[in-house]
């Protein structure tokens, strides 16, 4: 089966801390959109998936595909962001 996978779906981050989200399996010619689901917990680019950690909290990323046939499929990673440790 070589559907999509993100390589994270799991995620503790510091504020402050930078990740990119891996995708495999990419379809070619899909259309990716990556949103946020608390942008005061984390920011990601829509279109490459690179994730900031801006707040202390719990918020997910979703990551939208659209194949060339139309088909939807949707990814999410959960992701948790701690205040550093001094």
């Amino acid at each position: 089966d070589n559907a999509p996978v993100l390589t994270e779906t799991v995620l503790v981050l510091k504020v402050g801390d930078k990740f990119d989200i891996n995708l495999e399996n990419k379809i070619a010619k899909s259309k990716y959109r990556w949103v946020s689901s608390d942008r005061s917990v984390v920011k990601v680019n829509s279109s490459n998936g690179k994730v900031t950690a801006v707040g202390p909290g719990v918020a997910y990323v979703t990551c939208t595909i659209t194949t060339p046939d139309r088909q939807v499929i949707i990814l999410r990673c959960d992701i948790s962001v701690t205040e550093p440790t001094e």
